[in-house]
């Protein structure tokens, strides 16, 4: 399998390449684009794995997170720059529908055909439950029900707000995630607490 994906990585680039300079057909530069994203996104998995190991959980987390979704964030940034606010939004959604189903349901396979019992830890579970409810809740429901009466300046600034509340929340979160708290991760919630209601209060 590594030897396969890094043929797919030696000879999808450079052909990738070959192939926008000749304007070859939309179809068939897309299933070369999807092939060499596969593989790349395969190297760089295993790197954010290896960097993880030695950094610690904390920061791996933080690596796994970041490089992990680098993909949908390349994408959304050339969407959201051609003015793609929709294919944005069903990036984000295939991102999320992909790693609570997609991924969770063929771990769950492949392994049981393996192990007859498997187990997980329930209390990280329920965490990051809580944590994706409320994500969703903030990036998704908000908006939509506040931006109705906006105009496009106004909404900008909502979406500016929520992001920076997530990034803080998100910072919160992996440097909580150890167990132990100290005064920067409870200002850094107060600091979103007051963003979000300072926000509220002007909408």
């Amino acid at each position: 399998m590594n030897r396969l994906f890094a043929w797919m990585a030696w000879i999808g680039v450079p052909v990738s390449v070959i192939g926008g300079f000749l304007h070859w057909p939309t179809v068939l530069m897309f299933g070369l684009y999807c092939l060499t994203i596969i593989a790349l996104a395969s190297y760089m998995g295993r790197a954010t794995e290896s960097l993880a190991i030695v950094a610690g959980p904390r920061i791996g987390g933080l690596l796994n997170a970041t490089f992990g979704n680098a993909v949908e964030l390349i994408i959304s940034i050339f969407a959201l720059q051609a003015g793609l606010v929709d294919v944005v939004l069903a990036s984000l959604t295939g991102s999320v529908l992909g790693n609570l189903l997609l991924v969770a349901g063929l771990s769950f396979f492949v392994g049981g055909l393996k192990y007859k019992r498997q187990e997980f830890n329930i209390y990280d579970a329920r965490h990051n439950a809580g944590l994706l409810t409320f994500a969703i809740f903030v990036a998704f429901v908000i908006p939509e029900v506040f931006t109705m009466r906006m105009g496009g300046g106004e909404r900008l600034a909502l979406s500016v707000g929520i992001s920076i509340i997530m990034i803080l929340l998100y910072i919160a979160v992996v440097l909580s995630n150890d167990g132990d708290t100290n005064w920067f991760e409870g200002a850094t919630l107060l600091a979103a607490y007051l963003i979000m209601g300072i926000g509220f209060y002007l909408l």
